[in-house]
């Protein structure tokens, strides 16, 4: 979980100014971790462009054609039927606003586990006292606790409003070009015409909360039922494919040939590469040792 709340915590530097101005952080205030934020936006920013980039290349797709281009107009009109303007801001409100505070709430109001951070004792063994006296042993560390973790829980979601406020023209966009390449023209016509009947702007108007509904979001509890039935057998696959590919060979494993090829084909020396492999073999052995106690 704290995993979670440092991405949070990265996400929140990442907020837009006007949210931060409500918030300021002092010149040269470093979170939790120990890293300056302005050296953490920086770092959170650059791996940010480098997931838009990915996703770009993993998502490339073709210009649209003329008679794509001439459709667009109708399939804009489409979108602004099924994805009107502030559709986030009421799927934020109406579902992943609570399903984010109580996500985020079990783990920011959990008494022990802070007080394990402060004190160092196992969390079971905190979670087995009387919960008043651990409420109580936080107050003494950490008076602000529960202010402080209701600013945390209302930032995250605020946080995730304005992304996706910030999304929703593009996704707009993309859902309009989307729409041009897989109707023709009458038919958006023919579903425009339907939209402005009182039940089909109706229907247009949910067609994106409906998948974000309570109901459609409670079965995601299916998932872990789901997973536990197909992991078995994509954990057999995986041990059947290892199987059948021999893992590759380091340098050493080489032939005298193939070494010296090896190293024409990347420009290094054959003592080079000799010793960057026993240097990354001896941090393998020391990952497979774990810290030192």
């Amino acid at each position: 979980m704290k995993a979670i709340l440092t991405i949070a915590a990265s996400l929140v530097a990442l907020a837009p100014v006007g949210a931060a101005a409500q918030d300021p952080e002092p010149a040269g205030a470093e979170i939790e971790l120990g890293i300056p934020m302005e050296k953490m936006r920086a770092e959170l920013t650059r791996e940010l462009d480098e997931l838009g980039a990915l996703f770009a290349d993993v998502f490339a797709v073709e210009p649209l054609s003329p008679r794509e281009e001439a459709r667009l107009p109708l399939a804009t009109r489409m979108a602004d039927h099924v994805f009107p303007v502030g559709s986030f801001a009421m799927v934020m409100e109406e579902t992943m606003g609570p399903m984010m505070e109580a996500m985020m709430r079990p783990t920011l109001d959990d008494p022990a586990m802070a007080v394990s951070g402060f004190t160092g004792l196992p969390y079971d063994e905190l979670a087995a006292l009387d919960e008043d006296a651990v409420e109580e042993a936080l107050d003494l560390f950490d008076p602000n606790h529960r202010a402080r973790n209701e600013r945390i829980n209302q930032a995250g979601i605020t946080m995730m409003g304005d992304l996706l406020d910030a999304i929703e023209p593009a996704y707009r966009e993309g859902l309009s070009r989307a729409y041009a390449t897989r109707f023709e023209a009458r038919e958006m016509e023919e579903l425009i015409a339907f939209f402005q009947t009182p039940v089909g702007g109706k229907f247009a108007g949910q067609s994106l909360l409906v998948q974000y509904d309570p109901q459609m979001m409670a079965m995601m509890e299916q998932l872990g039922p789901a997973m536990g039935e197909v992991m078995p057998g994509m954990i057999e696959n995986i041990w059947a494919i290892a199987e059948a590919y021999p893992d590759g060979r380091g340098f050493g494993d080489l032939g005298a040939s193939e070494k010296a090829r090896a190293a024409r084909l990347l420009g290094r020396s054959q003592s080079e590469l000799e010793a960057l492999q026993s240097g990354a073999q001896a941090d393998d052995e020391l990952d497979e040792m774990g810290p030192s106690t």
